[in-house]
């Protein structure tokens, strides 16, 4: 019920703007010195519908005040005139501007009003026993008053137009009320700066080429992927890759009339467009670009040494770690998401949780790379001058580490998969179904164990060499050499498995793909070239 009084307090609210804002555009017709002195109503409206029926608003220009300057007796009347046809080209454009969010306003009252119905409907179902509870707010007009307020006040708009500026002519009047591309009103140039933004990334990327990958090469020297403070950029570039693929997403979803904002339960006040997150992502790749370049020409020493060359990463990360955090009101709901899925045993996955965490498997490098940015900058590494392959100081060997490679790093490979894997025990517990549930719980179970026998591999060799060292007895060393070959396979075995278990989960249960009696497709398809479809089980084949 506060969600139904809400809807009506800023529909009433706006509705009396819109009623203020007509009124005073006919106080201000009403008052013109241009309308009282020199012609009435009727022939005002005559004069203005024939400067609206000319098709070039350049040329009706023109026209018109050609026209009134001929009439105009003396330097005063001019003056009048151009300033009376100011006026009538603010009154007309204002008054577009009035009865366009006038409709937006009836669009918004008869959604709002359907869909409370709808959903009292359904409540009422699935609960016969408060059958009637929200009664009053099916009743007719209790929400916003279907719109029947704002639907008035268009149409005295409408004819309100048509005495001013189509001779009564309602038709007509409707017709030019109606949103033109390119009349102006409608302007956006969100476009055009995107555009101009990628044009600098293009140029910004080629000389970031050419400098830190050809030109290294040419001379003989390592490409900038050799030197120290690379995988910096490397997570950062991860992170700005999913930033892009994001903005991909959304654009495929509205291009297809798919409603993400529904089925992921967003905020739809805060949901930006596919233009908005392109041009966020255009900005952020500019400066990791510029970056990336200093530090390459830091290093070169192709500018002057005024911060270490690793500085630029360190500003780098900043700037990343800021844009990670503003806007509070779009990140916020995304860092809460993935505070609860991390936390899945405790919280119960929502559906926008799942794809989150379903993400985090994919971004298991970029997490490695952020925990090995993390200990670069901590361990002081990134203040090292490098002049032409000689330092100022030896950089800590901490990525040699036992407790880095052997135990941080399986744990940053094992915990997205674990996160999924709390994700379907508890959609168990809370729905009993064992299928799906419990078989992709054995899905993620699976992965997990080839990434522990990958990580725990190296370990296992170390000991069976060891061991064949330590042994003068042949036959221990066919033993080791045999246990090595054993390992091998089974390693090998384990990962086709599970391997051949994801892709047949990703196609068939994910998807919906892969039935026989439909080609290999589903019986439902959400885009139109099924060619899509059979491209794309493919590749995933070869990815997985």
């Amino acid at each position: 019920m506060s969600k139904a009084v809400k809807v009506n307090e800023l529909y009433y609210r706006i509705l009396d703007e819109m009623q203020e804002r007509f009124e005073y555009l006919e106080d201000t017709v009403r008052n013109s010195e241009y309308f009282n002195t020199k012609y009435n109503e009727k022939s005002w409206g005559k004069r203005m519908s024939m400067r609206l029926r000319l098709t070039s608003p350049a040329t009706t220009k023109l026209i018109d005040i050609s026209d009134e300057i001929e009439e105009a007796e003396d330097e005063t009347n001019k003056i009048k005139t151009f300033e009376a046809i100011r006026e009538s080209d603010s009154v007309q454009r204002a008054m577009t501007d009035l009865h366009r969010r006038s409709k937006l306003l009836s669009n918004f009252a008869i959604m709002n009003s359907t869909g409370f119905i709808k959903i009292v409907k359904k409540y009422d179902k699935a609960f016969p026993s408060r059958k009637g509870e929200f009664k009053e707010i099916t009743s007719n007009g209790f929400i916003c008053n279907d719109g029947k307020d704002v639907s008035s006040l268009s149409d005295k708009m409408e004819r309100q137009f048509a005495k001013w500026f189509c001779d009564g002519n309602i038709t007509e009047a409707r017709s030019l009320l109606l949103p033109k591309k390119g009349d102006g009103l409608d302007m956006d140039w969100s476009q055009l700066r995107l555009g101009y933004r990628l044009g600098m990334c293009s140029v910004l990327a080629l000389w970031v080429a050419w400098d830190c990958v050809w030109g290294m090469l040419k001379d003989g020297h390592t490409t900038i992927g050799g030197r120290t403070a690379f995988p910096v950029f490397r997570a950062c570039g991860g992170l700005l890759l999913v930033h892009w693929f994001w903005g991909v997403s959304v654009y495929v979803w509205n291009r297809y009339r798919i409603n993400y904002i529904f089925l992921f339960d967003f905020d739809p006040r805060i949901v930006q467009t596919p233009v908005m997150i392109f041009e966020d992502a255009t900005d952020e790749t500019l400066v990791f670009l510029l970056l990336m370049l200093l530090y390459y020409k830091s290093g070169a020493h192709d500018i002057p040494d005024i911060i270490p060359p690793g500085g630029y990463p360190f500003l780098l990360v900043l700037f990343t770690v800021k844009r990670l955090i503003f806007p509070l009101k779009v990140r916020v709901p995304l860092w809460q998401a993935i505070g609860k899925a991390v936390l899945a045993p405790i919280f119960k996955p929502t559906f926008f949780q799942t794809y989150v965490a379903d993400i985090f498997t994919s971004m298991v490098k970029v997490f490695q790379d952020i925990v090995w940015t993390s200990c670069f900058f901590i361990s002081g590494d990134f203040l090292i001058f490098e002049r032409d392959g000689a330092i100022n100081k030896e950089p800590k060997n901490w990525h040699q580490t036992f407790w880095y490679r052997n135990i941080c790093i399986p744990i940053i490979c094992l915990l997205p998969l674990l996160i999924r894997f709390n994700q379907c025990l508890r959609r168990y517990v809370d729905t009993g179904k064992r299928n799906p549930n419990l078989f992709n719980a054995a899905k993620y179970a699976l992965s997990q164990t080839v990434t522990l026998f990958g990580a725990f591999h190296p370990l296992y060799m170390i000991h069976v060499a060891q061991k064949a060292d330590m042994s003068q007895d042949d036959t221990i060393i066919v033993i080791a050499e045999t246990g090595r070959s054993l390992f091998d396979y089974f390693w090998l075995g384990l990962f086709v498995s599970s391997s051949l278990y994801s892709y047949f989960w990703d196609v068939r249960m994910d998807w919906g793909l892969g039935r026989l009696d439909n080609r290999l497709l589903g019986t439902r398809l959400m885009f139109p070239n099924q060619n899509w479809y059979y491209v794309v089980m493919v590749v995933d084949l070869f990815l997985r």
